[in-house]
């Protein structure tokens, strides 16, 4: 079972996110006063993780969209990034 929350973001922490898909050497950031892990990054996404939760962060060329996940499953967080993917294609799709 997993839950999915939409994040409302101050948009400098939406820029830090943004600057972590460039900068490999960032492995981490601080959320809410949790440290995340980055375990999957891409030129236009990254899963992070925190326990049972995880920080999903995807990017199009209008919209940085970010999601969190919360996992009964400490490994299994494909569900909200799978929902995550959609949205993110959904606006591709549409030039968004």
């Amino acid at each position: 079972m997993y839950t999915y929350i939409p994040l409302m973001l101050s948009p400098e922490f939406v820029l830090q996110l943004k600057s972590l898909l460039t900068d490999d050497k960032d492995t981490s950031f601080t959320f809410m006063n949790e440290k995340y892990i980055i375990i999957r990054r891409d030129p236009t996404s990254f899963i992070s993780r925190c326990l049972k939760k995880s920080i999903l962060f995807h990017i199009t060329p209008k919209l940085c969209l970010v999601g969190q996940t919360v996992d009964d499953i400490l490994n299994n967080c494909n569900p909200g990034n799978h929902a995550m993917s959609c949205i993110c294609d959904y606006y591709k799709k549409y030039n968004y």
